[in-house]
């Protein structure tokens, strides 16, 4: 029986020196309503640890951009943000709330849940006010989770905070 991939993979593509700290992040995301969800809690828990931190934080949902349409962030956006990390949902997606995995087995028995899988690629963006319009750092991740595992948003959240470190991008 097929069952979840519990998939996470986070790439960076481009690793310019950056060096800076933020003080008000927006995140953005684009994508179709299963993107919603699942950015949705991700940047809620990096929004909670950011205001611990006494910083600004907040999430835009765009709804679906056509991959290759522009997109601009920073034209409409809060004068006082100076970070903006755009989640840009990429090629298919799957969103299947019928997703049958296993919950527990002995043997000869096996017994059946069902969960909320969700399969998709985000090109990820962070730009900054000082740098300008280009990006200063740039990454790919996949997932293939349970929407309604939080314990996924934490690692996610861990990983990409990981990832801009080694730029020395502190959100």
């Amino acid at each position: 029986m097929p069952t979840y991939l519990s998939q996470i993979t986070l790439s960076t593509e481009s690793r310019p020196v950056a060096d800076f700290r933020s003080r008000h992040v927006l995140f953005v995301g684009t994508g179709p309503v299963g993107s919603q969800v699942f950015l949705g809690n991700l940047t809620g828990g990096l929004i909670t640890r950011l205001k611990r931190q006494g910083k600004q934080a907040e999430f835009f949902y765009a709804g679906a951009v056509s991959e290759g349409a522009p997109f601009r962030i920073d034209s409409s956006a809060n004068p006082d943000v100076d970070t903006y990390v755009l989640f840009r949902a990429t090629g298919e997606t799957t969103l299947n709330m019928t997703k049958e995995k296993i919950v527990a087995g002995a043997p000869g028995i096996t017994l059946i849940g069902y969960g909320n899988q969700f399969v998709q690629d985000y090109n990820v963006s962070v730009y900054s006010r000082r740098h300008g319009p280009s990006p200063v750092w740039e990454g790919k991740l996949h997932i293939d989770i349970d929407l309604a595992n939080d314990a996924r948003y934490r690692g996610i959240a861990s990983r990409l905070s990981k990832e801009l470190a080694k730029s020395r991008i502190v959100l």
